[in-house]
């Protein structure tokens, strides 16, 4: 069967849409799996190009109750993204019609369910009604983390929580998403050219009060793991030094690198795991101002 320059085009986008991303986080994410010939690539691209993202099958009239854990104070970035986290850690799987209930409330598994918990919002908004909520905020280099990329065409969209960039360039951004049927919520690189089809948006709920003291960390690869110490599971990887909110501090494995020995560890909320102090600029034995982990 053969190609249409209109079907050529879309296909070349869609692979790298889907291809593209360069997978930060831990092995959670389910892999793509290309399909074998162009036709099962269009059988699937059908759907996509007419929903670009499944349409969500919700309402928020159909959503039962809302949360109790709902609260009107300014919610900080440090708690939208270690509230974003929850659901990496927990492998909560695509789904628009199931809900997820953790220690932050119960929401909707889809894209937008997905945002509506990391920004704290009283039920599982979907992309028509969301800027109810957030406002456009313009350019994408006004993006703070804890922001958002949203995508709204006639009766389908998409969105996704906005974490950091990838590159220098600040075009390729890491991002936290519910992503499509069959995926666990992940972290990912989106290409630039994924990244240019939508707009960003700010939550109307999210301040800056309560922000966690930041820290900048050195190194490229460096591992965030569950726990002090390097035989814990890698929670995901810093591609390259990030400002991010340290917690809390604690003793863990001593841990030797370049001559520097440190066996003190920071609690990364927003990443659900620990660093440690040997890669946090200048590579204190204690982080000051930081308690000790309870």
């Amino acid at each position: 069967m053969g190609l249409t320059t209109s079907a050529t085009a879309d296909l070349l986008h869609y692979r790298e849409a889907v291809t593209g991303g360069i997978a930060v986080a831990d092995a959670t994410e389910t892999p793509y799996t290309n399909p074998e010939s162009d036709e099962e690539i269009l059988n699937e691209l059908g759907e996509v190009v007419r929903g670009v993202f499944p349409p969500e099958g919700l309402t928020e009239e159909a959503v039962p109750e809302s949360n109790v854990l709902f609260r009107r104070a300014a919610l900080s970035r440090d708690e939208v993204l270690e509230r974003s986290q929850s659901w990496i850690l927990e492998q909560v799987p695509y789904s628009q019609s199931k809900f997820h209930k953790n220690q932050f409330g119960s929401y909707r598994q889809d894209c937008s369910g997905y945002v509506s918990m990391c920004w704290q919002l009283d039920r599982s908004y979907t992309t028509a009604n969301i800027l109810t909520k957030a406002k456009r905020i313009g350019s994408h280099d006004a993006l703070e983390p804890g922001d958002a990329l949203w995508f709204r065409q006639t009766d389908h969209g998409h969105m996704a929580l906005f974490v950091r960039w990838s590159d220098p360039a600040r075009t390729k951004p890491v991002m936290r998403e519910e992503r499509k049927t069959g995926t666990v919520c992940l972290e990912r690189v989106w290409t630039s050219t994924w990244a240019s089809e939508f707009e960003a948006i700010r939550a109307n709920n999210l301040g800056t009060g309560g922000d966690l003291p930041a820290f900048r960390t050195r190194g490229s690869g460096v591992r965030i793991r569950k726990q002090p110490s390097t035989n814990s599971p890698i929670v995901t990887k810093l591609t390259g030094p990030t400002t991010v909110g340290v917690k809390c501090q604690t003793l863990g494995e001593s841990v030797t690198v370049g001559g520097i020995t440190r066996d003190t560890w920071a609690f990364i909320p927003s990443l659900g795991g620990f660093i440690t102090n040997i890669f946090i600029e200048g590579s204190p034995e204690s982080l000051p101002g930081i308690p000790a982990c309870e």
